[in-house]
C-alpha cells in the first residue's frame, strides 16, 4: 500500500492517539481533515508494524514530512525554537497590519491581537501566530484564503490534487489587501485547529517598529491533541467534576494544573522579541 503524503499528518495524529502497536482502518476511519482543508480520506486504511513500519514508509519521502515525522513519533519532545532571519529594511515605507486571530468555534472566544507587518511573509506570520496563540509548532498548517491554499509545497504531489502557493513567497498584503479582509490558518490537520485572521486596521509605517507586537488577548490555548474543539471541551468538563471517572488519568496526562482564562500577554511579547519585524 502507498501512504500519500496528504495524509500523513492524519497518520501521524492517529498513530500518537493509539496505545497499539497495530493501527487498523477504526483509527483511521472518520480521522478526516476539516472541511476547510484541501485533503480528506475517503476511506478508512490499515498500517501493520506501528512506528517502525511508518518510518520505513517514510524514509524516502521528502524532508518536511519526514521532519514532521519525527516530531510527532515523541509528544514529550521539547518545543521546537522559534527564530525568524528576517530582515528589517525598508520598514520607514511598509504599513503595518493590526491582525485579530480567533480560534473557531471557542466559547468564550479565545483570541489574540497583534500588530505585523504588510511585507511579512506567510511562512514567518506563522511563527507569530504560534507564539501569540501559545501552540508548540509541532503540527502541519497552512492557510486558506478564498480557494487559495498557502503552505509548503510537495514537488511529489504536482498535479495532483489542490494547489499548494508557497508561503515563502506570499505576504500578509496578499491574503488581506484591505482593512476588515480575512483568511484562515489552520493548524494540525488532525485536531483541525482553525484559526480565523482579520485585519482590523491598517496603520502607517513606523520606522522603529523592531518586532511583532502582541497587543491583547484572552483565555489560554488549548493543550496539544486533546482532540479539536469538542475534545477540548470534553477535557475541561471531566477536569472541573472531581468524581468524574477520567478525572485522574486527565489530570495526568495535561501535567499539571491548567486554567483555561489563562493569558500572559507580557510572556506574548517575551517571546516576539526573538522575532523580526
Amino acid at each position: 500500500m502507498i501512504i500519500r503524503e496528504d495524509i500523513v499528518a492524519v497518520i501521524m495524529h492517529c498513530m500518537e492517539r493509539s496505545n497499539s502497536t497495530r493501527l487498523t482502518a477504526r483509527d483511521f476511519r472518520l480521522q478526516t481533515v476539516h472541511a476547510h482543508s484541501p485533503f480528506s480520506i475517503a476511506e478508512g486504511v490499515s498500517l501493520h508494524g506501528g512506528k517502525s513500519a511508518l518510518e520505513t514508509r517514510l524514509r524516502d519521502r521528502d524532508k518536511t514530512i519526514r521532519e514532521a515525522c519525527a516530531l510527532r513519533i515523541n509528544r514529550t519532545e521539547p518545543r521546537r525554537k522559534m527564530i525568524l532571519p528576517t530582515e528589517t529594511h525598508g520598514a520607514a515605507s511598509v504599513p503595518l497590519y493590526q491582525l485579530k486571530m480567533t480560534l473557531k468555534w471557542s466559547d468564550p472566544a479565545i483570541w489574540r491581537r497583534v500588530v505585523v507587518r504588510a511585507d511579512m511573509p506567510l511562512s514567518w506570520l506563522h511563527y507569530v501566530i504560534q507564539e501569540a496563540m501559545g501552540w508548540t509548532n509541532s503540527h502541519l498548517h497552512h492557510f486558506i484564503a478564498g480557494s487559495a491554499i498557502y503552505g509548503t509545497p510537495d514537488p511529489q504531489n504536482a498535479g495532483f490534487g489542490r494547489e499548494i502557493l508557497d508561503e515563502r513567497r506570499h505576504t500578509v498584503a496578499d491574503l488581506v489587501p484591505a482593512a476588515k479582509k480575512k483568511f484562515l490558518y489552520e493548524y494540525d490537520f488532525g485536531d483541525g485547529w482553525i484559526h480565523e485572521v482579520v485585519a482590523e486596521k491598517i496603520l502607517p509605517p513606523d520606522p522603529g517598529f523592531k518586532n511583532p507586537v502582541c497587543l491583547a488577548g484572552e483565555n489560554a490555548c488549548p493543550p496539544e491533541d486533546c482532540g479539536g474543539i469538542p475534545g477540548y471541551y470534553n477535557l475541561l468538563e471531566i477536569l472541573g467534576d472531581r468524581k468524574h471517572p477520567e478525572y485522574r488519568d486527565m489530570k495526568d496526562w495535561m501535567g499539571g494544573k491548567f486554567d483555561p482564562a489563562a493569558f500572559k500577554l507580557d510572556a506574548v511579547n517575551k517571546a516576539f522579541k526573538r522575532l523580526k519585524a
